[in-house]
Parts: C-alpha cells; structure tokens; sequence
C-alpha cells in the first residue's frame, strides 16, 4: 500500500465545499472530488448530461472498489470551533475578546474574516487552521490504517516588523494594534498626563483603538512606537502630523512611557529627524508647557529654536501656564552638528 502524501489530503480538505466530496484510493494515493449530482448518477440512468467516464468513476469509488475511502468533510472538521479555538491563542485581551465577540452571533463567519483582516490576523489564522487541519488528516489516517508522509512542516511565519529608522538602542516602527495596551500605560501616568496631555484628556481602549485606526490608515500622519532593541520592548511613541501633502512640514509630539532619565527620547528623535530630512522634511514644530523643562531642554539640544510664546494657554488644572512654540530647520539640525 502506497504512502500519502499528508499534504495533498490537507490541501483537499482546505478546499472542499458542500456539494462536494473527496475519497482517497489508499492503493495508489489518488484522490478524486465527486460532485453530489455525480454520485446521484450511479443509481438514476436518466441523467444523461455527465460524462460516461465521470459515471464510470463515481461506480467505481461508490460501488465496486474498497480502496476507496472518503476523506474528512465540512460536518467532520467543524471550522466554528477551530476559529474559536484560534481566538484564545490571541495573547492580547482586548483582541482576544474581540474576536470571540466577532464569531457569536449572526453572520459569525463573516465578521471573523472582517476581524482577522481589520486587525493583522490572518497569517497567523492561516499557519492554525492549517495546523489544526494536519492534525485532524493524521487522526484520520490512523484510524483508517493508512500509512502518511509527513513531509516538511512550515515554520510559524515570523513577524515581519518594518523599521522606520534604527539607532544605536533603538528601533522604531509604525504603531500596531497590539500596542493599545502600552499606550494606555503610559498615557495613563500622572506625569504624562501633567506634562504632555492635560489632566481632563479621556484614556480609554475604545478612543485608542480609534486613534491608532485612523493613524495607520492616514497618510497625514506618523505614529511611531520606540522600541528598546536589546529586550524588544516598547518603551514610548513619536507622533507627527504633516502639514502639507508633501511631507515638507510637520508638528511634532512625544511620550518616553518607560525607561526614563537615559536619553532614549533624545536617541529616538534625533534618528527620526535625520532619516525624516534626508527625506525632504524643511521644518518641524513643536510646542512644550512651560514647566516641562526636559522636553524643553531636548528640544533645543536637538536644534528647535524658541519662536514665541502662547500665553497662559493652558490649564493644568491648578494654574495656567504658557505654551513655548519651538520650530526646526534642517540648518538649525545641522548647526548643533547632528548628521543627516
């Protein structure tokens, strides 16, 4: 008795379809896919718009040949609990929640696919299904007494991250989903609140799921995440708003959430703004709160120079600071003799 490819039975269980079933001969490992009016040909002699050869086979495989066995159907592999199954893979609580909430109810199979797509699932949902799958086909083999090749096994597909820019400690890439969590971390803390966002700005999953949505999908935006390269950690993020639609101007805001007091923040900038003028960038502007003497410090250690002042246009919830207005030339960057 020949060996089966274990492949060729998973690749034939992926595609089949309701009205279609697959057997395998386990003499020669041939498999072959009858369609239900196919099979209603062997006993009806007045259906007589398939072909002679296609009747021929289906007598063959429903009849007179016990090498012919049927592979595992749509009934026998149950895809709802496999999709439920992949959801509580998803190490992220918010997506994990998300996904169970997508497959319960009405049209779960549709919003399941709309979920994976939305949020960056689908290779992962993919090496699963296809995972689970294989299993299930070695279930099947053993318990019918067909031998298997196993054959190679693809390796879990790795994340292809893209890096905006790197440094010496740092890489920095595009913000992602699975992020919200830090985010609300660090946009949590009393001292970013006090010194980046205001006391009264609303923290919520649903505000930065939207936030990072509507980042990703703009083209008039950067939302970037530090990441320390050595732990793979992300400790901060680097936001810029273009002014115009051809990257020429930009507004600059930032969060160091972790990691603080070792020039991070200074390292991370410093790489983004020499790759972003290399780029074309002409200026960058900033705006700091008076009493935020670190960032104000930073920036003009990177080259923004002091250009007015927005009195008393804050409120942080005691008393009204000014505003510090700082902008960047590519000359202002050169002159503190960073590289571009």
């Amino acid at each position: 008795m020949k060996k089966i490819k274990l492949k060729e039975i998973v690749e034939e269980m992926e595609i089949q379809i309701e009205e279609v079933s697959s057997y395998l001969n386990k003499k020669t490992g041939e498999i072959y896919s009858l369609r239900d009016e196919e099979k209603r040909s062997v006993d009806n002699e007045n259906i007589f718009d398939i072909e002679v050869e296609v009747i021929e086979k289906a007598e063959e495989i429903l009849l007179y040949n016990d090498y012919w066995i049927q592979l595992p159907t749509k009934f026998d592999i149950h895809e709802w609990g496999i999709m439920n199954d992949f959801c509580y893979t998803i190490r992220d609580n918010y997506l994990r929640d998300g996904c169970l909430n997508a497959i319960h109810g009405s049209g779960a199979f549709r919003m399941f696919k709309d979920y994976i797509y939305r949020y960056d699932l689908r290779e992962k949902w993919f090496k699963f299904r296809e995972n689970v799958y294989r299993e299930i086909a070695k279930d099947w083999c053993e318990r019918n007494g067909i031998e298997y090749e196993e054959g190679e096994v693809k390796e879990e597909p790795k994340e292809e991250i893209s890096y905006i820019c790197e440094s010496e400690r740092l890489n920095i890439r595009e913000v992602q989903y699975t992020d919200i969590s830090s985010i609300i971390e660090w946009k949590s803390d009393p001292l970013v609140k006090k010194m980046a966002l205001g006391p009264d700005i609303e923290i919520s999953r649903e505000k930065e799921e939207k936030d990072i949505w509507k980042a990703i999908e703009s083209e008039n935006e950067l939302y970037l995440i530090l990441v320390k390269r050595e732990e793979n950690i992300p400790i901060g993020y680097i936001r810029i708003n273009w002014l115009d639609k051809n990257h020429l101007f930009g507004w600059l805001r930032f969060v160091l959430g972790k990691e603080r007091g070792k020039g991070y923040t200074y390292e991370g900038l410093k790489s983004l703004l020499s790759h972003l003028l290399k780029e074309g960038l002409h200026r960058m502007d900033a705006e700091v709160y008076e009493n935020n003497k670190v960032a104000l410090n930073l920036l003009k250690k990177l080259g923004f120079k002091q250009e007015g002042i927005k009195r008393e246009a804050h409120f942080d919830g005691e008393k009204y600071l000014n505003i510090i207005v700082l902008g960047l030339l590519r000359e202002d960057f050169i002159e503190k003799k960073l590289n571009i």
